[in-house]
């Protein structure tokens, strides 16, 4: 879709950023920085929090699928956060950090 039909508001399907309800874990911005080598590209840093210098910037992901729902990861137990933990290759003390709202 051109640039001017996604600003006039014709676009259609989830625009997800990263801190919100569907992918709550702000860490994840590393791993799209890298993939798109976005650093060098764009001249954006991640702060050691996961924030991206300049303010102005966002990262987020885009899917272009008008059926498409928007969703909340909602709640996981201590079985569900050991295993997100063993999957993105972190200590479960770490995950726990990146996710205090997620976590009964």
């Amino acid at each position: 879709m051109p640039v001017q039909e996604v600003l006039a508001g014709n676009y259609q399907g989830a625009r997800m950023a990263f801190g919100y309800p569907a992918v709550p874990d702000h860490s994840l911005k590393k791993e799209v920085f890298r993939l798109l080598d976005a650093e060098r590209i764009t001249g954006m840093k991640l702060t050691d929090s996961y924030m991206i210098d300049p303010g102005e910037s966002l990262c987020g992901m885009i899917l272009a699928d008008r059926h498409l729902k928007y969703f909340d990861v909602g709640k996981i137990d201590a079985e569900q956060l050991a295993d997100y933990a063993r999957r993105r290759r972190i200590t479960p003390e770490e995950a726990k950090r990146l996710l205090p709202k997620n976590i009964v």
